[in-house]
């Protein structure tokens, strides 16, 4: 069997040629996620990743069988073995190595005019243009003392576009105009989004001047009244009541404390169970290689509930099953953060072992439940 001699196999994987089949076998399951097309937004870049998802799995159907390897690492020869991210052919120049594009929904986020106190939140979106990234952070620069910090950091799996939310806290600030950004770092490469904010004082409702209250006439002189005799009353001697607090009172408080807990608790789950919580498939079948979008939704009507956990299993139609998912890629959590009285949704995407098929097979979801922050388990509705 004879192999091209301009195709390295090694440097396709990103492995050494020493690697063990373990590693490779790793290594060709996170290419597939990092360049699979669904993650690409423009036709352009989803037939750059389609192009590069045919070279990945080329490699790794040489160098994930034995045979195949061995004939091919002797087909090299002695060969020199390139480093990852590196070419042998001296003729042709390197081209420049692809970049991210990160792009804003909005060139400046502007919250214009807030009154001191006022509370708000506004949000935008992050798409990605150019090559994907291997990481992202997401960041204050600098950190202002009117929204809660950032510190956003994403792995190689994450779906674009990325949706921010920022929070306003003005309590605690001298009203006046405020200006920092919001950096985005993406394999090295710098994008910066203006953030302004005008903070004006509270007006005070001007204070009505007090009429003047009018002179009352002099009163007249009226003639004194003969003196009368009113004999003094009886009455009788008053008896201590000195009642002791003792035993009885301390019930009392004991019975109101038990009272109180027990009414917070019922509070409690009575705001919990105001949030209910389902999911559905993104798309009616399972990717190639098990890489499933799910569309998380929540509907919240409480008043202190923070976000949803959700437990979710997945079937295939082959007959590989996801039992108890609750991660992405292994270290994402199903995690949904909620606002008061708002529907939210998130389409997650999720890497599920469907047996290596190579194309689309259907998938469904087995069973779902979820839980309110720290309450008991429930099955999605």
């Amino acid at each position: 069997m004879k192999f091209d001699p301009n195709k390295d196999f090694y440097r396709v994987l990103e492995v050494e040629s020493n690697a063990s089949q373990d590693e490779i076998e790793k290594q060709h399951r996170l290419l597939m996620l990092v360049w699979h097309p669904d993650r690409f937004p423009s036709s352009e870049s989803k037939a750059k990743a389609e192009e590069k998802c045919k070279q990945i799995n080329e490699a790794y159907d040489v160098l994930s069988d034995p045979g195949k390897r061995k004939a091919y690492d002797d087909d090299r020869g002695s060969a020199p073995t390139t480093a990852p991210g590196h070419s042998t052919a001296a003729s042709a120049p390197t081209p420049p190595a692809p970049k991210p594009e990160i792009v804003f929904s909005t060139t400046t986020l502007n919250f214009g005019t807030v009154t001191k106190g006022d509370d708000g939140t506004k949000s935008f979106t992050i798409e990605n243009h150019g090559d994907f990234p291997d990481a992202i952070t997401i960041k204050w620069d600098p950190q202002p003392a009117w929204a809660k910090p950032l510190d956003i950091e994403t792995t190689p799996i994450t779906i674009f576009p990325i949706t921010v939310t920022v929070e306003l806290k003005t309590g605690r600030i001298t009203p006046d105009s405020y200006a920092t950004n919001i950096v985005v770092t993406a394999d090295g490469e710098v994008f910066t989004l203006p953030v302004r904010l005008k903070v004006v004082a509270p007006k005070v409702a001007p204070a009505s001047p007090s009429p003047t209250p009018a002179a009352a006439p002099a009163p007249r002189p009226r003639p004194s009244p003969a003196p009368r005799y009113t004999a003094p009353a009886h009455r009788a001697p008053s008896t201590p009541t000195n009642v002791p607090w003792g035993g009885v009172g301390c019930a009392f408080v004991v019975i109101a404390i038990v009272i109180a807990i027990v009414a917070y608790n019922a509070h409690q789950s009575n705001q919990n169970d105001l949030v209910s919580a389902n999911v559905a498939l993104a798309t009616g079948t399972g990717k190639p290689y098990g890489y499933t979008f799910l569309n998380l939704r929540v509907r919240n009507d409480s008043d202190s509930a923070k976000g949803v956990l959700f437990n979710i299993t997945l079937q295939f139609a082959n007959g590989y099953s996801c039992p108890s998912i609750t991660a992405v890629g292994g270290n994402e959590e199903l995690y949904l953060p909620i606002s008061s009285h708002t529907s939210d949704q998130e389409t997650k995407g999720l890497w599920c072992w469907d047996g290596g098929a190579d194309s689309e097979i259907p998938v469904s979801i087995s069973s779902c439940t979820y839980k309110v922050d720290n309450s008991d388990w429930k099955s999605c509705q």
